[in-house]
């Protein structure tokens, strides 16, 4: 054979290996997280069987967040800044990255917004939650394992832990693929270096650009605890820093310019941009983890003795994702006794422990004693460290409890470590499979949720009435400025008619933070919630959604007639349905008059100029 066959023949052969190795990569990674999927699918049992349109789970958050998957398309395709719009909280209008905005979500389900709507949208990006961060979860746990089934555990571990079950329905805090991809980056910076330096800075940035539109709090929070990783593990790895300081730094040059070249004008947005929101937003001290949170399971657990449910009930109400039992914690502690000389572990340790501390708040709270009382941010109890961050601008409005994410992101590490050790240092690769088995079943199966999660089997499908459709269609302008009822204060239904017909109007309040000054009271919400400030309109319609109207007398009708001239509004839609129908249509029409058009539970009044 000539030397040109034997070369054709080898580059033939190499080229073979290539396309076998990446087809065996491609069926790992659908049966990785095909295997989640169906994990995923069992947690959104009531999807499977409602269908799309099903909501997922009620809830004012839901519905802003279902809003967002019409607005950025909406905006990107009619040339309207993303950013900022006045198509709700009208006429001051809302900044959108002062809120929680999550565009990296909804960019990526355009497409499915566009076919199926916006509430298919934000049930599949629920659906795959789970699933991409435990993916993401497993490659970084792949880095520690010459085990494929220890790192699936791994990814398992935090994709499915208690912290996204509870955070299931709030995607902004659930779908979470890049906090582990992060991390990812980090370890191949730090240590095997095996990507070329632009490339894996480019990486980093993608990785922190998807992250900041998913959800600015998380990425604060994000690039705090990478910070801190990289501080804990400087005394371990100081040398070979020394030695590769300039593949770290071209890195880093790299990932900083190009997030700063795509983020700058965004942040601007966040920090000094139109509408931005300052101050504390939020009781966010109200919401912080127990020390006996990560032992004491919750309802939310299969496995939860009555005596300890009842207590871990009382702990941050709606956002204790505290909840490692008591299992895991002593595998951690028993992981970094006896395998000290690992400084993965040690560092995952240290790294862990600290985020449990830091989620604990600013007070120590100890079996639900002491409390805070919601609608003050005083963090009454014990002090602790995160006090000292707690009034700083970027982390006032951090919730406490959220950051026990990274607790369970090392934690799990070091489960991946020891299930290593384990098979490692047994004789017979049986027993070693068989001994690892068994200690992840007894880490993991306390934390085995109780279904149906949340409140999902609460679910029902959700659709405009026709007649609304009808109405907006037949007689309001596009673009034209309504006030709806139901109100958008604590019923958000007219934000979802809003979203499903590809926001046909401008109106004023929804469920966003908004300036507290006194030329945007017609973004209030109140007097339920205090996002905003106070209106007339706003205020006469909650009460009469309450069931308590107030008495409609002829300096009443003045007043809101003349708040909605003064705001531009030219139409009330409102939809009268159930027992209290004929009670708020006869209270509207007190208001407003007769009304100029109807349709089956559909009103439509037109305001005059003067």
């Amino acid at each position: 054979m000539s030397a040109t066959a034997q070369v054709a023949d080898t580059s033939a052969q190499f080229l073979t290996r290539q396309h076998a190795s990446w087809r065996h990569r491609l069926w790992l990674i659908a049966l990785v997280l095909g295997s989640y999927l169906v994990l995923s699918l069992f947690l959104f049992w009531p999807l499977i069987t409602r269908g799309l349109t099903t909501s997922l789970p009620p809830g004012t958050d839901a519905q802003a967040l279902t809003w967002m998957y019409s607005w950025l398309p909406f905006a990107l395709t009619h040339l309207h800044d993303p950013f900022v719009t006045n198509y709700v909280s009208y006429p001051a209008g809302v900044n959108l990255l002062s809120n929680t905005s999550i565009m990296t979500m909804t960019f990526f389900t355009w497409p499915i917004t566009a076919l199926f709507g916006p509430i298919a949208s934000f049930n599949l990006t629920g659906l795959f939650s789970p699933v991409f961060s435990a993916g993401a979860m497993y490659l970084l746990c792949s880095r520690f394992t010459t085990h494929r089934w220890i790192a699936w555990v791994g990814g398992l571990a935090f994709g499915f832990s208690p912290y996204m079950i509870t955070a299931l329905g709030h995607l902004q805090l659930c779908f979470v693929p890049c906090v582990p991809l992060l991390f990812l980056a980090m370890y191949e910076l730090l240590t095997s270096q095996r990507p070329r330096a632009e490339w894996l800075g480019v990486g980093l940035a993608a990785v922190i650009i998807l992250q900041f539109f998913a959800s600015t709090e998380i990425a604060v929070t994000l690039i705090m605890c990478a910070i801190g990783t990289v501080l804990v593990a400087l005394p371990f790895i100081w040398t070979h820093v020394m030695t590769t300081w300039r593949y770290i730094a071209k890195t880093l040059i790299v990932g900083a310019g190009a997030s700063f070249t795509v983020l700058i004008i965004p942040f601007y947005y966040i920090v000094a941009g139109p509408l931005h929101v300052t101050g504390l937003v939020n009781t966010t001290q109200y919401y912080r983890t127990d020390l006996a949170g990560a032992l004491y399971p919750s309802a939310a657990q299969l496995i939860a003795p009555q005596y300890f449910k009842a207590i871990a009930n009382q702990f941050s109400p709606g956002e204790n994702y505290a909840y490692l039992g008591l299992p895991l914690v002593l595998l951690a502690v028993a992981g970094v006794i006896i395998l000290r000389k690992n400084r993965v572990v040690v560092i995952s340790f240290v790294v862990a422990s600290i985020a449990f501390v830091m989620s604990l708040g600013g007070g120590l709270v100890i079996t639900a004693t002491p409390n805070v009382i919601f609608g003050t941010n005083h963090a009454v109890g014990l002090w602790m460290p995160e006090r000292l961050f707690e009034s700083q601008a970027f982390f006032e409005n951090v919730i406490p409890s959220r950051l026990m994410m990274f607790a369970f992101l090392f934690v799990d590490i070091i489960l991946v470590l020891v299930l290593q050790a384990i098979m490692t240092s047994s004789k017979s690769r049986v027993r070693g499979s068989v001994l690892a088995v068994a200690v992840a079943l007894v880490c993991l199966v306390p934390q085995i949720p109780r279904l149906p999660i949340n409140n999902f089997g609460q679910a029902s499908a959700s659709v405009t009435p026709p007649a609304i459709t009808t109405l907006t269609q037949s007689y309001i302008p596009k673009g034209d400025n309504v006030v709806t009822y139901p109100y958008p204060a604590v019923s958000l239904d007219a934000m979802l008619w809003q979203g499903a017909m590809n926001m046909p109007f401008k109106m004023p309040a929804a469920w966003f933070r908004v300036p507290t000054s006194s030329t945007d009271s017609a973004s209030a919400v109140d007097p339920v919630y205090f996002y905003g400030t106070t209106s007339t309109t706003g205020e006469i319609f909650v009460y009469l959604q309450d069931g308590t109207p107030v008495a409609v007398t002829e300096e009443l009708r003045s007043s809101i007639l003349q708040e909605l001239r003064g705001w531009n509004i030219h139409w009330v839609l409102a939809s009268c349905s159930g027992p209290s129908a004929s009670t708020d249509r006869a209270y509207l029409t007190q208001l407003f008059g007769p009304p100029s058009h109807t349709s089956s539970g559909a009103y439509l009044w037109h305001i005059a100029s003067s």
